[in-house]
């Protein structure tokens, strides 16, 4: 069922601020600069109404013994115990009864985005063109309040947000900064070279593992310590749980690196006309990671797709 605050009020928003000067340095050639700030609110969550935060068990895992784990992710050792999870109690397993209303309510849900943007245009002399820019901020979601499990608020959906110990995080400038440039440029015998350059964040490395019963190091007193009086052993209902032991977008592939180029002429037949060009995607031949295995298991860290090799095309059209 739905709270009145949400079906006539407090709808999701998003503000957006950008403040810019740009400047032309000589000729055909301007650059500019930007700060941009923007933030969201408004948001929903999906409370239990049979269920409170006394009801559910902290409980702390202990750390999977992956080798490849530990080569990406900093201060973790294998068999270390992670703390600030919880589980709801057996004999409330089940029993539901939910209330979709605003975050507000319980908590502050945030997400504020800083930045900067640099960009410049250029039209040279010799026909050169080139534009471009470089942005770069930081993000910080946070998701440390209680509806139902501690730190842990559910949203519309009933879906879990980054929560837990990682309810609150915060994405690094040099991770998110994002360069991309291209342009033309004559040359002799009436061909054009143009090209595209970008070079992109990587993707993120987020370490997620099934947990089960066993893997369980400790029930916990609520603060983050073993309890050594908790009679309880396992989880409620399946003896399986998906964790995420990493905040998101905290570590990454090293960055997404692509040129492309193409040659393009076009001859004049009378009244033909032959269009022309040779396309050179990925010219440096990058084998830049696109997507990547994130759960935690032998293959931890593997890539599963990466950018295409070299390719080179042929184009020609014929104009009449």
């Amino acid at each position: 069922m739905f709270d009145p605050d949400v079906l006539y009020d407090n709808r999701p928003y998003t503000w957006d601020f950008l403040a810019e000067i740009q400047r032309e340095l000589l000729t055909g050639l301007s650059v500019s600069g930007g700060y941009n700030r923007n933030w969201s609110g408004g948001f929903w969550v999906s409370d239990n109404l049979l269920t409170g935060p006394a009801d559910f068990d902290e409980y702390c895992i202990s750390t999977p013994a992956s080798g490849r784990l530990y080569d990406v992710v900093s201060g973790l050792s294998p068999g270390q115990p992670l703390c600030g999870y919880y589980d709801i109690r057996p004999d409330l397993f089940g029993q539901s009864k939910r209330l979709v209303t605003i975050a507000d309510n319980y908590g502050a849900q945030t997400r504020v985005w800083n930045g900067f943007v640099f960009s410049v245009d250029g039209r040279l002399p010799n026909g050169i063109r080139v534009t471009g820019g470089l942005d770069l901020g930081t993000q910080t979601i946070g998701n440390c309040f209680t509806v139902d499990e501690p730190n842990q608020p559910r949203d519309l959906f009933n879906n879990l947000p980054p929560g837990g110990p990682n309810c609150t995080h915060t994405h690094s400038w040099g991770n998110l900064a994002d360069f991309r440039m291209h342009g033309d440029i004559p040359l002799p015998s009436d061909f054009t070279l143009s090209w595209i350059y970008k070079n992109t964040p990587g993707t993120p490395i987020n370490a997620i593992g099934d947990f089960t019963n066993a893997d369980i190091h400790c029930w916990a007193d609520g603060n983050g310590t073993c309890d050594p009086t908790s009679t309880r052993v396992g989880f409620a209902g399946s003896p399986n749980r998906t964790l995420a032991i990493t905040a998101p977008n905290q570590y990454f592939t090293k960055r997404f690196t692509q040129l492309d180029l193409r040659f393009l002429r076009t001859f004049d037949l009378g009244d033909v006309r032959l269009d022309t060009s040779i396309d050179l995607y990925n010219a440096m031949n990058s084998n830049s990671v696109q997507s990547i295995e994130n759960t935690i298991g032998i293959a931890f860290g593997r890539p599963i797709t990466v950018l295409d090799a070299r390719v080179l095309q042929v184009y020609a059209n014929l104009r009449f």
